[in-house]
């Protein structure tokens, strides 16, 4: 009786003094990242990075279309067909799968549905000359043509994938749910052309290409860079959300939910330093947004309609939030039953629209500046 009493406390003991650990090592993360907060606040005060002129332009922003479109998870936009492009799952009972639905910005009655594959659709973007766009489906990384609405080349058996892009006009670059990128070649699609492992192995969950041909890579702790052939770390952040790079600005948008006990999103705007052979950062503003996010949803850094924003969901209300970029001021604030899980923003010669999707509705809003 003594003995199994002894080893109860014992047992007692250190799961005791795992807990310890484990506030210790949650203290000690919070120290280091108010530590950054700090110095990146210091940074921000700073006038020497911010290139953003001092007008401030009123934006306001009024429904122009709304319709259903369940089960959607990201969107493109297609400039040269003036389409959105909304990943989907079917409505018909002959192709049980997904795929990605055409929708007309100027007759959105009539959208095309354009079959890919037999599960969710991860990642959407298009080319650079915007013939071809890159899916990420489970298993496979797809190139859908939108003018004939076939798929034209499959990479499959290389893992799960969770983003695809264009790397060349040869290329296309997947990222994997391991941690690696691959790079096929579209003249010869039997096997990877290259393979880069990060220095994580969480899921890649975007992938964009920069100004230089670099690859920046977000994952779900850290974001990084490939230069000559390998990933090098831009810093790291205790629980990525998305990333977003404006590269006509040479800005980064890095979305992250910070440790379990400071429960709010911080939108981290980053200057991008480009050369030829090498990527850095530069911080310019941290935008704390609302409480924690538990879904991917995508945020965004984009000229609204001429000044840099930052754009995201807000789960706590379901709202879509506008912030400036620079200034870290809020906006704008369109309402929403349901977090806004994509967002594009759509420049015509005639207006400038902002297209959002949900689990249930596919919205565009006209921006009205004054």
């Amino acid at each position: 009786m003594e003995q199994r009493r002894r080893e109860a406390l014992e047992q007692e003991v250190a799961s005791l003094k795992m807990q310890l650990q484990m506030v210790t090592e949650e203290r000690d993360s919070l120290q280091r990242r108010r530590d950054s907060l700090a110095q990146e606040e210091t940074l921000v005060e700073e006038p020497a990075p911010c290139t953003e002129t001092t007008n401030t332009v009123q934006l306001s922003f009024s429904v122009a279309k709304k319709f259903p479109l369940r089960n959607s998870r990201v969107l493109t936009w297609m400039e040269t067909s003036r389409h959105l492009m909304v990943s989907h799952s079917t409505e018909n009972g002959l192709f049980a799968g997904h795929g990605i639905k055409m929708v007309s910005i100027e007759d959105t009655r009539n959208p095309i549905f354009i079959p890919v594959c037999r599960e969710a659709i991860r990642d959407l973007s298009s080319t650079h000359d915007q013939s071809v766009l890159c899916a990420a489906g489970r298993e496979q990384t797809l190139l859908v043509d939108p003018r004939t609405h076939d798929v034209v080349q499959r990479f499959t058996g290389h893992g799960a994938v969770w983003s695809a892009v264009e790397q060349s006009p040869n290329c296309v670059a997947a990222g994997l749910q391991s941690g690696h990128v691959l790079v096929f070649d579209r003249r010869n699609a039997t096997e990877p052309l290259e393979s880069m492992q990060t220095d994580s192995h969480s899921p890649v969950v975007r992938l964009q290409r920069l100004a230089n041909g670099s690859l920046l890579c977000a994952q779900l702790n850290q974001v990084s860079v490939s230069t000559d052939g390998r990933f090098t770390a831009l810093g790291p952040v205790d629980a990525l959300n998305r990333t977003s790079a404006c590269v006509e600005d040479d800005m980064l948008l890095v979305s992250v939910r910070p440790s379990r006990l400071d429960r709010v999103v911080q939108h981290r705007v980053d200057r991008l330093l480009v050369s030829e052979h090498t990527v850095t950062t530069q911080p310019v503003k941290v935008i704390r947004a609302g409480p924690l996010q538990t879904r991917l949803a995508r945020s965004l850094l984009h000229r609204l309609p001429e000044e840099l924003c930052v754009l995201a969901g807000d789960e706590n209300s379901g709202n879509f939030k506008i912030w400036r970029a620079i200034s870290g001021e809020l906006v704008g604030e369109i309402q929403h039953s349901e977090l806004v899980v994509d967002t594009v923003v759509i420049k015509t010669s005639e207006k400038t629209l902002l297209a959002t999707v949900t689990g249930a509705n596919l919205s565009l809003f006209n921006v009205n500046s004054k």
